[in-house]
């Protein structure tokens, strides 16, 4: 004999996940201003000298809703200048079929296992940026993953350069860390810039320099005076896979919860990898390089100066090297030629000249190199000095042009203890 419900409960069972859901659903925080700053819940953004500055507090979705909604003034305008960058978004004919396929092939295979390997915290932080960026609507998860993985996947800012010096070699034995984010295909996101102070729940604070879409990050440091920069260093195709974390996340993690370099180092061997880098980590005493593949890592350290470039030093990881490197093997030289030109006196001042540079008199270029340290597709330029948990960023310049050039303008700098501490 077949039981039958009755009516009335079946009419229950469907409305109860629904109301359930509705009472659930977050609520947009309303975004106000107070002297001349931006807050919502316990986040608040303010231009400082030009320079967004953000500060963001609470659990992973609580700071993903505050970044969402302070962030820029329009987030979704910045999604559809990443769309814009993606061919996939605007091909036409025959290309329009190829790269309908090649997003049909990211779908199946590159999102779900970036998505598999990112931490459920980060997750969750994109899961608060979307509601807060899109003001309560949706935008769709997968952009925002891939937006995170997009460093993994274009390989094309070839053009970094960072720097540390520290006892003998500078002015008072701090040490100053000087690093330019060189990346032509990003520049029509430069005016997004900023720099956000994270308090989070879990994990030490932290401050990086970023863009509004990204969980993940490429230049910071965090409350123990620790400081990571990346730069891309090719690697062959085979030192390289998608089955992993996408480096700005693990960069991200890294940063958090590394307290030592030997933390950061640790974080950075078990994570599983993607791609070839060079990642500078410092703390206020000492630099290293990671040189890292997919499934290699070297640590290269020296004697109170150390440089980076986008190609590998260490003789091991030189053979896995994809070939092209010439322009990095100038700028290598010409830290080379600054340092020992400047050793003893370096500062601030200087450590943000090293970024400008285009060559001295006498230096050089009598050789016959085409560039100093600061290249054509200069995006942004920062100083860190950890051991007094400052950081100078350089302000965007002309953007119509579509020439930036940050390390040209005025740096403006942050005590970030000051605003850690006091929120």
């Amino acid at each position: 004999m077949t039981r039958r419900f009755p009516l009335f409960l079946v009419l229950m069972l469907l409305l109860i996940p629904t109301a359930a859901g509705a009472s659930s659903r977050p609520k947009v925080p309303e975004v106000l201003m107070h002297d001349g700053m931006l807050w919502a819940d316990k986040g608040w953004a303010a231009d400082i000298d030009g320079i967004r500055v953000l500060y963001l507090s609470g659990s992973p979705y609580e700071i993903g809703m505050q970044k969402g909604l302070l962030s820029a003034d329009d987030p979704k305008e910045l999604l559809d200048i990443w769309r814009s960058m993606n061919p996939a978004y605007h091909a036409k004919g025959f290309d329009r079929a190829a790269w309908f396929f090649k997003d049909l092939y990211a779908r199946t295979q590159f999102f779900p296992s970036f998505k598999r390997h990112t931490p459920e915290e980060y997750l969750q932080e994109m899961q608060g940026f979307i509601f807060g960026a899109s003001r309560g609507e949706q935008i769709k998860f997968y952009d925002i993953m891939m937006s995170n993985a997009s460093q993994d996947l274009s390989l094309t800012g070839l053009a970094c350069s960072a720097f540390a010096a520290w006892g003998s070699a500078t002015s008072d034995g701090h040490l100053y860390l000087g690093r330019n984010l060189d990346h032509a295909a990003m520049m029509p996101m430069a005016k997004y810039q900023y720099l956000a102070f994270y308090n989070p729940d879990k994990g030490f604070n932290f401050v990086v320099h970023n863009y509004p879409s990204y969980v993940g990050m490429m230049s910071g440091m965090n409350s123990e005076g620790i400081v990571i920069t990346s730069n891309y260093s090719i690697a062959d195709p085979q030192e390289s896979t998608i089955y992993g974390i996408p480096y700005m996340l693990m960069l991200r993690k890294a940063l958090q919860y590394g307290g030592t370099i030997e933390e950061v180092l640790d974080i950075i061997l078990t994570s599983p990898r993607t791609a070839g880098l060079n990642i500078l980590v410092a703390d206020p005493q000492r630099a290293v390089v990671a040189e890292i593949t997919a499934y290699r890592m070297t640590v290269r350290k020296a004697d109170e100066a150390i440089y980076t470039t986008n190609q590998y030093r260490d003789t091991t990881m030189k053979q896995f090297q994809a070939p092209g490197w010439m322009a990095s093997a100038l700028r290598d030289r010409r830290f080379e030629e600054l340092l020992d030109e400047h050793w003893g006196h370096i500062d601030v001042s200087l450590a943000r000249d090293f970024m400008r540079d285009r060559f001295a008199v006498g230096s050089s270029e009598r050789m016959g190199f085409t560039s100093g340290i600061q290249t054509e597709s200069n995006l942004a330029s920062m100083v860190f000095v950890p051991g007094k948990r400052q950081v100078w960023l350089g302000r965007i310049g002309d953007i119509e042009a579509q020439v930036p050039y940050t390390a040209d303008c005025a740096f403006i700098g942050f005590d970030a203890n000051s605003i850690w501490d006091t929120g």
